[in-house]
């Protein structure tokens, strides 16, 4: 199946709301999975993201963040505070720069797609590295929405953590844990089971 995605110049993509483009091609991004932007906080060779701030339409400063980080953002993956390690394949073309306005500034960061599509692993693993990266929210593509992952104090800047988010983590790793439980029961076990719930009638 060919991929018939534009490449996106530094001048349409200085001049978008809000999105994304892979590192790697120039790419517009997918319209599936989740977006979470990298740690601010961590240099781009440890899987973090340096945040350029611009004005609303500066292909400039586009091209100069992609410069910055193209042939090392997509090479590594986070995996913890200052912590990376090799990227496969797949996770090399899902990192993307990505673009978001707020207050009449542009910023710029390296994003990662977590997951093809809307699944419970790939919600769990894109809720869980928003709030370890400090991040206010998870961009749900499919759904077209922003997950809050944080809030943040306007006056002193401080961030806390959407409890929200940290109970749906919470119930997805139930919900796995269930699952693999139930995936250890043997045929046998099932049978005598069925076999109590009869004489209990």
């Amino acid at each position: 199946m060919s991929d018939n995605r534009p490449v996106i110049s530094d001048v349409q993509f200085a001049h978008l709301p809000g999105g994304s483009r892979e590192v790697a091609t120039g790419k517009a991004g997918k319209g599936s999975g989740y977006y979470v932007s990298r740690d601010p906080r961590v240099p781009v060779n440890m899987g973090g993201s340096p945040e350029a701030i611009s004005g609303l339409t500066d292909p400039a400063a586009v091209k100069a963040h992609i410069d910055e980080v193209k042939g090392v953002a997509e090479k590594v993956v986070p995996t913890g505070w200052m912590k990376a390690r090799g990227a496969t394949s797949t996770e090399s073309a899902n990192v993307h720069q990505g673009i978001w306005q707020d207050k009449g500034k542009t910023y710029l960061d390296v994003t990662d797609r977590i997951g093809e599509r809307a699944s419970r692993s790939s919600l769990e693993t894109a809720l869980s590295r928003g709030i370890s990266q400090r991040q206010l929210g998870v961009y749900a593509a499919g759904a077209g929405k922003t997950l809050t992952t944080h809030f943040e104090d306007e006056k002193t800047g401080k961030k806390t953590v959407n409890p929200a988010a940290e109970m749906t983590i919470k119930y997805l790793q139930q919900q796995r844990e269930e699952s693999k439980q139930r995936r250890k029961v043997t045929p046998e076990d099932k049978a005598k089971a069925l076999e109590a719930l009869k004489q209990a009638k």
